[in-house]
């Protein structure tokens, strides 16, 4: 009993396992006279492996390794005696395996503690009943005994692991731990607050939680250690700033737990995270969205999100305007499906979008809700979710109706120039042989009595010739190429010539009259600009009457006074002549009468108008010095009023006026004025000569520049040159120059066939001086050589008249 109570107090003083071992085996041994003994333990798998022996070979070990009569559950396992191995229920190859160790007897003894069976203590004897009576009785005890001592190193140990592994997350851990006492006292600092706050812990322990705490939160952050300190157990999350060591802000997010209750730690518990970096990325993220949503909200172009099935998700307000929706929310009821002016329009869209998962200014057709087709250009991309498949199509478009409008406007101008250089290209040969045959058709018409049996075929010739020199001209006003060549023009004259194609284009149905004043005043314009304003005038106004109506076109002298005038731009008081064209179509209202003049603006049907025709006659009466203005509501018809500047008026206000016939001061009276006359072709030349003699004029005859010098130089006063403009060897313009060199007050005046002022430029003081446009009538002629001789005479390089081009 000694040596058992040696033992047994051996074993309770052991404080490693090993001593436990060696402790255990040597006793036993000893105890149960047993030649062997080993101690298996329950591992993870549960089975029972050797962590300790005496003399047992390793060959043994490896067989009976994992072999337990119990299994590692039962908690109330009893000892087991093997007498004799060679007569036993066990595994017979493992008991030949023990018989070839030399063992014929054993016993197994349960380390059991606290219902928890450790493993097994095993004796062996290598004699038959080598385990008497009395050694199972022993052998329980020392187990006993041994299991205390294991379980108490085992917990131990256990008790450590579980120390160096919290010990370990609470030092490694970015967050930091702060135990803290109910008065804010700080009783522990993780490693963490190096990082977090700049200080060691130890700096900090001792120390109140609320030090560095921004001074505007101390309130909140005592509030919330308050709320935390009175409920045990309690929870609470909240976020506070404090100040670091080198005098940053932090963000904070602080979890705070009371374990106060708890009797190993006895303190609120906090854990502390440094958001600043998170916080910071939100801020970024708002603003960043704030951002995206500025020009999502902000954008000239549509922004929308749909879904491949063409739901509308999103659509920013430039969106809502290009297609006409009331408002977002009406937006996002639609189908993109319905938004393309053709179903193959979003057809063609989807395939490239599966194809290629995005498309890049794809041109299509838009409808909007008024069902107005919008040219856009469309460039979008597919968003995906997690998965990699299509959830939505996000994109942008931009409205590019009016520069497609454009662009196909400069094709077309392109086209009308290739003609107008073709026209231009044979207009002077034209010109000049028309001019020819108009004028010599005028003289004979002139000279023949109304009762002469050939003036009728003449009178065919002369309407042959002008209905000629109009086909020319049409040809060049519809190329733009006709030149802008303002005189004086009688407006009840050119009303009546363009009466008859005014009937054509309006066509029937339509009742036109003219109501002409007896003796308007003189205008200064271009006749085809003329012709334009009134044509563009009369067929609004035939458009406005689709179901038939009646045109009236009137003329009559006004005078414009300085109120009506000021605020008017380039617009001088005075006497005007207005042309009014007045319709009892459908009328207009106030919203249509504001964008009227506007660009593009027009209430026709699609495909019916330009919206340029308004614009372009107030372009020209604008640039003419003049006004418009517009009389309309609707069902009462329109009346637009044309108010053209009077030429060359002498009148007081509210009384009628003319030019005077007589002769003014420094004006040589055409009888007694000399005139050099310039044209290579002779043909015209001989007529020009013949009509301006039989005016009283005396001419001089010249085919060409160089000839006109030498006459010039023969010291004859000359007061107007009338010379064509191209000609061979030495032209009009260079003439002029040549001659105003030896007198520089000579008037000059030009005409050509061609389309262009060639030869004339704005440097050589000859930019401003009329040109007459061929084929002329010898009445043009007379009256620009009339207005030319009436012009001051010129000085130096500012010679001219404003009125002339």
């Amino acid at each position: 009993m000694h040596r058992l109570a040696a033992l047994v107090e051996q074993l309770n003083r052991a404080e490693r396992r090993e001593e436990v071992y060696e402790a255990a085996l040597s006793g036993m041994g000893t105890l149960l006279e047993a030649d062997y003994a080993a101690i298996l333990l329950f591992g993870e798998d549960d089975r029972a492996h050797f962590v300790a022996w005496r003399g047992l070979p390793d060959e043994y070990r490896a067989a009976a390794d994992g072999h337990s009569p119990w299994p590692p559950t039962e908690a109330d396992a009893q000892p087991v005696v093997v007498s004799d191995v060679g007569d036993c229920d066990l595994d017979p190859a493992l008991c030949a395996q023990i018989v070839r160790q030399g063992i014929r007897s054993l016993a197994f003894f349960p380390l059991a503690r606290h219902d928890r069976l450790l493993g097994k203590f095993m004796t062996y004897w290598a004699r038959p009943h080598g385990c008497r009576p009395g050694h199972v009785v022993i052998g329980r005890v020392v187990a006993l005994h041994v299991a205390a001592a294991l379980g108490r190193l085992l917990d131990a140990e256990a008790l450590q692991r579980s120390e160096e592994h919290f010990r370990a997350l609470i030092e490694q851990s970015t967050d930091l731990i702060v135990l803290v006492s109910p008065d804010g006292t700080i009783l522990y600092e993780s490693p963490a607050a190096s990082e977090i706050l700049g200080f060691h812990p130890s700096e900090r322990v001792g120390r109140s939680v609320f030090e560095r705490i921004h001074p505007g939160e101390i309130d909140a952050a005592k509030g919330f250690f308050g709320r935390l300190a009175r409920e045990a157990g309690r929870s609470l999350v909240g976020e506070l700033q404090i100040r670091h060591r080198d005098g940053e802000l932090r963000c904070l997010e602080v979890r705070g737990r009371n374990l106060l209750a708890h009797p190993a730690v006895r303190a609120l518990i906090l854990n502390i995270s440094d958001i600043t970096e998170r916080q910071q990325a939100a801020r970024a993220l708002r603003a960043s969205e704030e951002r995206y949503r500025s020009l999502f909200e902000e954008s000239r172009d549509a922004i929308y999100i749909s879904t491949p099935a063409g739901e509308m998700l999103d659509l920013n307000p430039a969106g809502v305007r290009l297609f006409g929706f009331a408002s977002r929310e009406e937006a996002l009821t639609a189908s993109a499906y319905d938004l393309y002016w053709e179903p193959s329009g979003r057809e063609r869209f989807a395939a490239l979008m599966r194809e290629q998962g995005f498309v890049e200014e794809l041109e299509s057709d838009l409808r909007t809700v008024d069902g107005d087709r919008r040219r856009v250009l469309e460039t979008a991309s597919a968003v995906l979710d997690g998965e990699g498949q299509v959830v939505a199509y996000r994109g942008t478009l931009r409205d590019v109706t009016v520069q497609r409008a454009l662009e196909e406007q400069l094709r077309q101008t392109q086209k009308m120039e290739a003609v107008g250089r073709l026209a231009g290209g044979v207009a002077h040969d034209f010109n000049n042989l028309l001019t020819a045959i108009n004028g010599y058709s005028e003289l004979l018409l002139r000279r023949l009595p109304a009762g002469d049996p050939c003036r009728r075929e003449v009178e065919e010739i002369h309407r042959a010739g002008r209905r000629a020199a109009e086909l020319t001209g049409q040809l060049l006003t519809l190329s733009r190429r006709q030149v802008h060549a303002p005189r004086r023009l009688n407006l009840n004259r050119e009303v009546s010539d363009l009466e008859r194609l005014l009937r054509r284009v309006l066509g029937e149905g339509l009742e036109l009259s003219l109501s002409l004043d007896a003796a308007p005043a003189a205008v200064q314009g271009d006749a085809g600009q003329l012709e334009q304003v009134l044509l563009n005038l009369a067929l609004n106004a035939r458009d406005a009457m689709p179901g038939g109506g009646k045109i009236e076109i009137a003329t009559r002298n006004v005078w414009l006074g300085e109120e009506e005038t000021g605020s008017f731009p380039g617009v001088v008081p005075g006497p005007f002549v207005e042309l009014s064209v007045r319709d009892n179509g459908t009328g207009m209202d106030g919203e249509v009468l504001e964008h009227l003049f506007e660009p593009f603006f027009t209430t026709k049907e699609r495909g019916s108008g330009t919206g340029l025709g308004l614009p372009t006659v107030y372009g020209i009466v604008r640039q003419n010095g003049g006004l418009i203005r517009v009389e309309s509501s609707l069902g009462e018809g329109s009346c637009f009023r044309v108010l053209w500047p009077a030429a060359h008026a002498h009148a007081t206000a509210g009384g009628p006026w003319s030019r005077t016939d007589e002769p003014q001061p420094g004006e040589p009276a055409l009888d007694a004025a000399t005139m050099l006359l310039v044209e290579d072709e002779r043909s015209v030349r001989e007529l020009l000569a013949t009509a301006l003699r039989e005016a009283g004029l005396t001419v001089l005859e010249a085919g060409d520049g160089e000839e006109a010098l030498r006459l010039a130089s023969e010291d004859q006063p000359i007061d107007l040159l009338l010379s064509d403009l191209r000609m061979p060897r030495l032209g009009g313009g260079e003439l002029a120059k040549a001659l105003r060199r030896a007198q520089p007050t000579l008037r000059v005046l030009f005409m050509s066939g061609y389309t262009e002022r060639s030869g004339v430029g704005d440097g050589d003081g000859l930019a401003r001086e009329t040109v007459l446009q061929k084929p002329f009538s010898n009445a043009d002629l007379l009256a620009a050589v009339e207005e030319a001789l009436a012009a001051p005479e010129t000085r130096g390089t500012n010679h001219g008249r404003t009125d002339r081009q």
